[in-house]
């Protein structure tokens, strides 16, 4: 039996030996088959883009004939005759046709209006008077030479590739747009060239969302939703490399891909595995022989030795036995000091190393449990084969209101979990094409009737040699509502800022404009190219040459930077005459941390030229008021002095004092206009100031010995009006 064993493990080496032959050489076939099939995939990728290249330098050559702007000026100018466009039609017409012939790798010529992408001449004619003003070329094509990568052309939905240019006149007015749709037959032709990669060997093209790409269509119809394979997405995922999968038809072939990143397209080399390898098989096979004509000799042998080694064999045998009957404590006897003998050693260390990571194992997964158990997310496992619940956690009942037993072994839409079959069906239709799913959002449904958004994530694994899913679902609801109510508020932000009146500019701590509204930009006149830096640097250095004073300008806004603290106001004089009002405050979170700054600006020009007006007239009118309160001053002063000249010549005391009290009250309202000339308020009187000097008069005009009289005047200030003034003096 020994010996039987020996042969057997004999034919195991030989199979090893013949199989590490085949593998080493299969190694280093592969090195060389990869660089083959990397310089396959280069040299395509050159091929195409010198032939693109071509195709756009033949289109930049078009629009810089002559006989192109001299026809596209006579068609789109408004001067133009009918006479002169009909020409222009004819000549254009005849050269598209010519350029289209002498070139097979054209599809369509066409010249677009400058201004609203309106085709006016084609080699297609049914195209003519079309519009093109939302494609890429056209609006592309109005500032320089672009290419627009394979994309499913509108009118037949087959893959193109446009060029578009400018066509330009002598003085750099542009005049049309002229596009070029290629005919991708010679993409095919230097695709379907098989040189050097052997008679499987392959190389096409894939687009970014997995479909074939030939000059006749998108994708395949065996292959409705696009192809798959390891290496064509990595290549879609945008690395390059190479690697040995299975392609897209399900054959293992070794391929090189890259992904073309500025035209949005795979260039995949494959070739089968099966030609690849052929050399490395034959050479494994051989070894594989030879070695068996060896282990039958040493066979041979081994089965004279066989008696003596096979009783502490067997001893070990038995003690291995128990071991896979679950006794980790059993040891093997050792009879002997020989090989056998030092195999019973390594037999009893192997068997106390099985028994501690025995323990370890119990307890990793006690520990794994717990969290299965204690985790706050829905945790569930289904088994594919009959889509039914085989565990789910703690989380899963709490977040679902269902129970252990309410789950375990029903199918995952008998509960109604899922909002609906639809949706789990979709979900199915994810994942069926792949391993895993990340953080996809999806509806659920509560026991009691309620709706959640959930985040689930889920992954295929295989437990106890059968497929299943892992899924865990985490309750976002209240996350969704808060970025909802957050995107209201910006919104209303938003709004009240471009409502309001003055230009509003918010900077963040490291200087960089978070944010402002159109005012602000018309206001200051900020370029385009400021704005796209965001940068509040870049803007300042923008607006110097508005302002009359920069370095001032400049000194206050480093202060402010300087202090984020501080708050400002002040104003700036531009050198158009305006005045801007400049206002400044910094920005704190709830937690007090500074964050940036808000700056407010609000030309003030109207106003500060409305002020300066209104203090000149009132100034004027002050100055009127003056002059009138002077001259009724005067004038009343001139009527006492007459009536004093006039007293002399009456000899009656009585009349004189009639005279007298009559030169007193126009005294009085003498003194009333004086007062208003001398005072600041021209509408009203200091009346103690007033009372003193008229009692003081009239002290002097009625108290002959003021000797024997004294005066004492107690009299507050007091403000009054004219009109209430005069009665009371």
């Amino acid at each position: 039996r020994l010996a039987i064993i020996f042969l057997l493990l004999s034919l195991v080496g030989a199979f090893l030996v013949g199989f590490m032959s085949f593998f080493m050489a299969r190694n280093s076939l592969a090195d060389s088959v990869f660089d083959r099939l990397d310089t396959a995939a280069v040299l395509k990728e050159a091929e195409l883009r010198r032939w693109m290249g071509e195709k756009e330098l033949d289109v930049v050559r078009m629009a810089g004939l002559p006989i192109f702007k001299e026809n596209a000026r006579a068609m789109t100018t408004l001067e133009s005759g009918p006479d002169a466009v009909k020409d222009a039609y004819e000549g254009l017409s005849t050269l598209l046709a010519y350029l289209l012939k002498d070139n097979e790798d054209l599809r369509e010529i066409l010249l677009l209006t400058e201004k609203e992408g309106q085709i006016f001449i084609s080699t297609e004619n049914e195209h003519e008077g079309d519009y093109r003003i939302n494609d890429s070329y056209y609006l592309m094509g109005l500032d320089g030479t672009y290419v627009q990568n394979v994309y499913p052309w509108p009118v037949t939905t087959l893959p193109t590739i446009t060029i578009s240019t400018p066509i330009l006149s002598t003085l750099n007015e542009r005049l049309a747009v002229l596009a070029v749709h290629l005919d991708l037959d010679r993409m095919d032709k230097i695709l379907l060239d098989r040189a050097g990669l052997g008679v499987t060997g392959e190389t096409y093209l894939v687009d970014s969302l997995n479909n074939f790409v030939s000059a006749r269509r998108f994708g395949r119809e065996n292959f409705t939703r696009g192809v798959h394979s390891q290496g064509i997405d990595a290549a879609v995922g945008g690395q390059d490399g190479r690697a040995m999968y299975l392609n897209y038809e399900g054959v293992a072939v070794l391929g090189a891909y890259r992904w073309l990143e500025d035209l949005d397209l795979v260039i995949m080399a494959e070739i089968h595995q099966s030609e690849a390898f052929y050399p490395a098989e034959r050479l494994g096979w051989s070894i594989f022989i030879v070695s068996l004509v060896i282990a039958a000799t040493l066979s041979l042998a081994v089965f004279f030795m066989a008696g003596r080694i096979a009783r502490p064999i067997l001893l070990i045998r038995d003690a291995a036995e128990k071991v896979a009957e679950g006794d980790f404590s059993t040891r093997a006897p050792v009879v002997t000091g020989d090989e056998v003998g030092s195999l019973a050693k390594s037999f009893n260390e192997m068997t106390g190393q099985l028994d501690s990571l025995y323990d370890a194992l119990q307890t990793s997964e006690e520990h794994f449990r717990t969290i299965f158990r204690m985790s706050p997310d829905a945790i569930a496992v289904v088994r594919l084969k009959d889509e039914s619940f085989v565990d789910i956690n703690e989380g899963f009942s709490s977040m679902t209101g269902y129970d252990r037993d309410d789950i375990i072994g029903r199918k995952t839409w008998e509960k109604k979990v899922w909002k609906d079959r639809e949706t789990l069906d979709r979900f199915l239709d994810q994942l069926e094409g792949t391993v895993y799913l990340d953080n996809e959002e999806i509806e659920f449904r509560r026991r009691d009737g309620s709706f959640f958004v959930g985040s689930i994530s889920a992954r295929k694994v295989d437990i106890a040699g059968e497929p299943h899913r892992i899924s865990v679902i985490r309750d976002i609801t209240e996350l969704r509502e808060a970025e909802q109510k957050l995107r209201r508020t910006n919104t209303l932000l938003e709004t009240q800022m471009e409502a309001s009146i003055s230009g509003i500019l918010v900077v963040d701590e490291s200087g960089g404009m978070a944010s402002y509204n159109k005012r602000f930009v018309d206001m200051w006149k900020i370029p385009q190219e400021a704005l796209d830096s965001r940068q509040d640097e870049r803007a300042i250095q923008s607006v110097l040459n508005l302002v009359a004073e920069p370095e001032t300008f400049q000194e206050r806004i480093r202060y402010l930077y300087d202090h984020p603290e501080k708050t400002s106001q002040d104003e700036i004089n531009l050198v158009d005459g305006r005045i801007i009002e400049r206002y400044s405050t910094p920005l704190y979170d709830l937690a007090e941390q500074y964050y940036g700054r808000v700056w407010y600006f609000r030309d003030i020009s109207t106003i500060r030229r409305g002020e300066a007006a209104l203090k000149a007239s009132v100034r004027e009118k002050e100055i009127l008021l003056q002059e009138i309160h002077h001259r009724v001053k005067n004038n009343l002063q001139v009527i006492s002095g007459l009536l004093n000249l006039q007293s002399y010549h009456i000899h009656d005391s009585r009349g004189k004092e009639i005279y007298k009290e009559s030169q007193n009250r126009i005294i009085t309202m003498a003194l009333i206009h004086e007062e208003l000339y001398q005072a600041k308020d021209l509408s009203q009187v200091e009346f103690g100031t007033y009372i003193r000097n008229l009692v003081g008069n009239l002290f002097a005009s009625y108290i002959p010995d003021p000797e024997r009289v004294k005066l004492e005047v107690e009299a507050e200030d007091a403000k009054m009006v004219v009109d209430t003034a005069i009665p009371c003096g």
